[in-house]
């Protein structure tokens, strides 16, 4: 918010923005990090979210959100850097193992 002029008109905007959002067409991205545990991935499987998908560096044959991605496999640190490249020669990032564009219009991704 920083161009506006107050902290009021900052507020009013994003309470007038707030209203446009249809909750029934949300895409909510979610990754297992250092701190996320088994049962925060499968709460987050649980929300009623149509639209869902969680990154995780586990495999979780049973969540039906979840997209392994192997390249964190067992890390500590879990899924992060998730927008660096794959390598430094990569044209590819490390997002490339799910396809974005199929999930925004209504095709299945999932590998599990």
């Amino acid at each position: 918010f920083v161009h506006y002029t107050s902290n009021e008109s900052a507020k009013e905007k994003w309470d007038e923005r707030k209203k446009r959002i249809n909750k029934d067409n949300m895409f909510i991205i979610f990754t297992e990090q250092e701190d996320c545990t088994e049962e925060c991935v499968r709460e987050f499987d649980e929300l009623p979210f149509q639209n869902k998908v969680v990154f995780t560096c586990h495999e979780y044959t049973d969540v039906k959100s979840a997209v392994y991605v192997e390249r964190y496999s067992n890390n500590p640190l879990g899924v992060y850097m998730f927008l660096d490249f794959e390598s430094k020669v990569s044209p590819r990032r490390c997002y490339d193992v799910f396809d974005f564009v199929a999930w925004f219009n209504g095709e299945n991704t999932f590998s599990s």
